[in-house]
C-alpha cells in the first residue's frame, strides 16, 4: 500500500481492509429511552437527593449528594426484560453507576448465555376425545359390579 507523501493515512489505514471490515462483528444499536425531567425530581425525593447504591457508604462512611444531572440507571436493565418505568429506575453518583453498569453487563452476559442453552418447551397437544360428537354428549360411565 503506498504511503501518502504528506505523512495523511489514507482511508484504508484507518479503516483497515476490505477483509478486516467484514470480519468486525456488527454491533447492535438500541435507542435510549429518555427520562422525563418529572420522574428525576420523583425519584430524588423518595431517595432524599442521596445516592441510592451500596458503594457510596462503604467508600465514603455516608451517601454521596445528587441532582437532576447525576446518572439515573435501571435497577433492573432492559437487556434483561427490565421496564422503563419510574419504579425501576434509581439515581446514582458517578462511583456506583460506574460500579453498577460493570456488574450489570457482566450479568447480561450470564443472562444471554442462560438464555441460549434454554431448550425451547413445547406446548402439550389436547387429545381429542373419542366422543365424535365432542363434548356434546356427556361420556356414560357404567359402574362395575361388586362380587
Amino acid at each position: 500500500m503506498p504511503k501518502n507523501p504528506y505523512g495523511i493515512p489514507t482511508v484504508d489505514e484507518l479503516m483497515g481492509t476490505k477483509k478486516q471490515r467484514k470480519r468486525k462483528k456488527k454491533i447492535k444499536t438500541t435507542i435510549r429511552q429518555h427520562i422525563p425531567i418529572e420522574w428525576k425530581t420523583k425519584i430524588l425525593n423518595t431517595q432524599r437527593k442521596k445516592c441510592a447504591g451500596k458503594e457510596c457508604v462503604k467508600l465514603s462512611g455516608r451517601k454521596a449528594p445528587i441532582d437532576i444531572y447525576s446518572n439515573f440507571d435501571h435497577i433492573k436493565p432492559l437487556a434483561m426484560k427490565g421496564k422503563h418505568q419510574i419504579s425501576n429506575i434509581q439515581g446514582l453518583c458517578l462511583t456506583c453507576h460506574a460500579k453498577k453498569t460493570r456488574a450489570d453487563r457482566y450479568k447480561i452476559s450470564q443472562w444471554k448465555k442462560k438464555q441460549k442453552n434454554k431448550k425451547p418447551t413445547r406446548k402439550k397437544k389436547k387429545r381429542k376425545s373419542s366422543n365424535p360428537y365432542g363434548d356434546l354428549i356427556p361420556k356414560i360411565t357404567i359402574p362395575k359390579p361388586k362380587w
